[in-house]
């Protein structure tokens, strides 16, 4: 089904000078983006910025660290939409010479793909901003790992894992199958991804951590910082509890 967001149709795809009937310049849009992870920017609220004005384009870059502006004019608006949810947005900014529109980004609306945009959004702000929040919030993310079956060996259930100089151990996961794919393609030719929730993750590699995206942001989720994420989870559900429980005995 086609998408068409009216405003920004109208703005951003048909956004055009006309010297002569005969010739329309379209003017340029340009997509921040993060140098760090070589995806679409997001800011602390999980938005990323297309712009149609230069000099607001060129304003924004000046303010913040490990960016650059990318020209997208010819792509798609759901295109746009689509790379910026995948990498973690929630909302699209589109900010023009004297205005900004923030446009939710919804799946219904975007190329249809698998996404794990949660995990991307959280991984990152952790990384940039430091956010205990986004931190806490990996316990509600899903993950991926990589399992190969091989019946002729005594465990035949393996999942990648990886070393570094140091002697380092630690399994390897993935924010999404782009990232995967990517990973398979250099060294995994025999691994599936799987999709498993925190406490999979724990269960399977609590003692050795895991590498996230090894070949991009290789963000290392520690034995105590996992120790550290079901400890809030554990305690988040007890309160929850508590909460149902204070609740039941109200409604007796």
């Amino acid at each position: 089904m086609a998408y068409y967001n009216y405003k920004f149709y109208k703005r951003v795809s048909f956004d055009m000078e006309y010297t002569t009937k005969e010739t329309p310049v379209v003017r340029k849009r340009y997509l921040l983006l993060d140098e760090q992870f070589n995806k679409p920017y997001l800011d602390e609220n999980r938005r990323a910025f297309l712009f149609v004005d230069d000099l607001q384009a060129k304003k924004k870059r000046a303010e913040l660290k490990s960016v650059k502006l990318i020209d997208v004019t010819n792509r798609s608006l759901r295109d746009i939409s689509s790379l910026c949810y995948a990498s973690g947005a929630s909302h699209l900014s589109i900010v023009g010479e004297d205005d900004v529109e923030d446009e939710k980004l919804l799946r219904e609306n975007l190329i249809r793909r698998y996404y794990n945009s949660d995990l991307n959004a959280y991984l990152r702000l952790q990384v940039r901003f430091k956010s205990l929040e986004a931190k806490r919030k990996l316990a509600d993310c899903k993950y991926i790992v990589a399992v190969n079956i091989d019946k002729n060996r005594e465990e035949y259930i393996v999942y990648a894992s990886a070393k570094s100089k140091s002697g380092l151990s630690a399994l390897v996961a993935f924010s999404d199958l782009a990232e995967f794919e990517q990973w398979k393609n250099k060294y995994g030719q025999k691994y599936k991804p799987l999709e498993i929730d925190f406490l999979g993750l724990q269960r399977l590699g609590g003692r050795h951590g895991f590498l996230i995206n090894p070949l991009t942001s290789k963000f290392y989720l520690s034995p105590e910082l996992i120790d550290e994420i079901r400890r809030f989870l554990a305690e988040r559900n007890e309160e929850r509890k508590k909460m149902l429980e204070s609740e039941k005995k109200e409604q007796q």
